[in-house]
C-alpha cells in the first residue's frame, strides 16, 4: 500500500469524532501489564491521545515486543503522534527512538479505544510492519527486548496488542 493511501485510512480513523460501538472489537476491561487495568470507551465522542504502533515482523525472527521500564510489561514499539506529524513518520520516528529500527510500514491492521488507568482516553492504530534487521538499540523507555515466535506472540501482550498482532500476522 502506498504511503498517501495508508496515512489517508488513518487519517480517516483520526479525523473522526465518532466511535460507533461497532468498532469496539473487545468489550469490557482487559488487562494491560501486570496491575494495570483499562476500560474499553463506548463514548460518543472520542476526545483522547492518539497513539501509532508497529506489529514489527522479521521473517527469521519473529514479532518485536519491548519490556516497559515504568511496570515491566510487554508492548508492541510505538508512541504518541505528534501535532502536524504524519502518521507513517510518527511511526518511523518512534521505532527509531525506542528500538534503533527503520522498517517498511505496510497497513493498518487494528484501531481500539480505551481509558487508561487515570481515565484518560487513548485511541491507538496499529500497523502491520517489516523489518530488514534484528539489531534492537533500546532507549531508556524500556529494558529488555525479544523477537517472539509468532504463534506466542499473544502470551506477552495485553489483549488488544494481541488482536493486533494476530491481524497483521494474517497478513502473511
Amino acid at each position: 500500500m502506498s504511503r498517501d493511501r495508508t496515512e489517508r485510512t488513518v487519517d480517516t480513523f483520526i479525523r473522526c469524532k465518532r466511535v460507533p460501538r461497532a468498532s469496539i472489537d473487545c468489550p469490557g476491561r482487559y488487562t494491560d501489564g501486570p496491575g494495570h487495568e483499562s476500560v474499553l470507551m463506548d463514548k460518543p465522542f472520542l476526545e483522547a491521545t492518539i497513539s501509532i504502533r508497529g506489529v514489527v515482523r522479521e521473517p527469521d525472527a519473529g514479532v518485536l515486543v519491548l519490556r516497559r521500564a515504568s511496570d515491566g510489561g510487554w508492548e508492541l514499539p510505538g508512541g504518541r503522534i505528534h501535532r502536524a506529524e504524519s502518521v507513517t513518520d510518527c511511526l518511523q520516528r518512534e521505532l527509531r527512538e525506542e528500538a534503533g529500527l527503520t522498517v517498511s510500514i505496510d497497513v493498518p491492521v487494528h484501531a481500539i479505544p480505551w481509558q487508561n488507568d487515570d481515565g484518560d482516553d487513548r485511541f491507538a492504530v496499529y500497523y502491520r510492519c517489516e523489518a530488514t534487521s534484528t539489531d534492537v538499540d533500546l532507549s531508556d523507555e524500556h529494558t529488555d527486548s525479544k523477537w517472539v515466535e509468532e504463534s506466542i506472540v499473544g502470551t506477552r501482550l495485553s489483549e488488544p496488542q494481541t488482536t493486533a498482532a494476530n491481524r497483521a500476522l494474517d497478513g502473511y
